[in-house]
């Protein structure tokens, strides 16, 4: 799976993960002071509405399960 941030905010994990076939991965997107989380594409296709907010800080989880091929994850942000 290769994650990818586009300037500002934090993605975790960042870059290329290995992940077991048939598992599953969390990722957390949190944008910095000047910036909004614009959208998060799987493969080219928007999970933005199944973003889950974290409790304690301004930021997102997502969780790809069942993985079984290469996957792309793309964070983009975008500045107030």
């Amino acid at each position: 799976m290769t994650n990818a941030g586009y300037g500002g905010g934090t993605t975790s994990p960042l870059g290329v993960q290995y992940v077991p076939s048939g598992g599953s991965l969390t990722f957390t997107v949190i944008p910095n002071d000047e910036s909004y989380l614009d959208d998060v594409r799987v493969n080219n296709v928007s999970v933005y509405d199944d973003l889950v907010e974290l409790p304690d800080v301004y930021g997102y989880r997502y969780t790809l399960t069942n993985i079984t091929a290469h996957q792309t994850v793309r964070v983009t942000y975008q500045p107030y």
